[in-house]
């Protein structure tokens, strides 16, 4: 996965595409899972991420709008599954040769749509003749909802990380990071810190976590002495959730640990840092510039 690449957003959308596809298939027991990207001036959906073996010429498939299954739910904006796709009358039949050529029978087609535009067409097939089955519209239906979330999330958070470098950027490392802008870059960097601590692939997790130090090192106003002290990647992310407000039972939600654990990790950052409380922590680790 790649940070900022060719999708929008601070993850790579392609990589999480093809990892729902992935799942689909997995949790459904398709044969091929699909989506394709929807151009809107054109009005079309271009066929272009596959999980699982493409015979035709399915790959690269120009949709449009209103043609065929995908095409049907696109103008409609809602999930269209048939258990035989050239029997049915549900839907035109402009692609029948592409499908005849794939050995598709069943297919379901669910629309993608993030911040309120439409952003892709998400498929599920089988190239049996039992039909598509409860799990696999479930997962399917499961899926894409949880994709749309998940890309509009990365979309906002990637035009806040924007504005959040704009502020570092345009910054006097001598004046004091106040003010509501920098609320931005700390509510910027807890972000990019909770989405790490959740990320299962370490290059990525990597990636979202020297992000979020860029928005912090540029700050920092120790002493030779205080710049010594190093937190754990851990003590980090619970002095970042910290600041943004968070109790010790909703940082513990945030990044998946037990409220004891959260104890655990502040007052081992207390210790390092010569704090007596959570705040005074967070401002030392602010000093050091490990936290915005």
């Amino acid at each position: 996965m790649q940070a900022m690449g060719n999708g929008v957003g601070v993850v790579d959308e392609q990589r999480l595409i093809d990892r729902a596809l992935s799942r689909v298939r997995t949790e459904s027991g398709a044969s091929l899972a699909f989506s394709g990207n929807v151009i809107a001036r054109h009005d079309r959906i271009s066929l272009d991420t596959f999980s699982g073996t493409v015979h035709g010429p399915l790959r690269g498939l120009a949709v449009s709008f209103g043609c065929g299954i995908g095409g049907k739910a696109a103008t409609l904006r809602r999930p269209i599954a048939v258990d035989s796709y050239v029997g049915t009358d549900r839907i035109s039949h402009h692609y029948d040769h592409v499908i005849t050529a794939e050995r598709i029978e069943g297919i379901l087609a669910v629309p993608v749509v993030v911040r309120g535009r439409l952003h892709s067409i998400f498929y599920a097939a089988t190239r049996n003749s039992q039909g598509l089955g409860e799990r696999m519209l479930r997962s399917a239906a499961e899926t894409a909802r949880e994709l749309e979330q998940q890309l509009a999330v990365n979309q906002a958070l990637s035009a806040q990380l924007a504005s959040a470098r704009s502020i570092v950027w345009n910054s006097d490392p001598a004046d004091a990071a106040s003010g509501p802008e920098w609320e931005t870059v700390r509510e910027t960097f807890t972000q990019l810190r909770v989405m790490a601590a959740e990320c299962s692939e370490p290059k990525m997790r990597e990636q979202l976590n020297a992000m979020a130090e860029r928005l912090s090192r540029s700050r920092s106003t120790a002493s030779p002495k205080e710049s010594v002290v190093q937190l754990t990647d851990r003590d980090v992310d619970v002095l970042a959730c910290v600041s943004q407000g968070m109790t010790n039972q909703e940082v513990a939600d945030a990044l998946g640990l037990s409220a004891e654990t959260v104890k655990s990790y502040l007052r081992a950052a207390m210790r390092r840092l010569g704090a007596t409380s959570r705040w005074e922590a967070v401002v030392a680790a602010r000093r050091t510039g490990q936290l915005p």
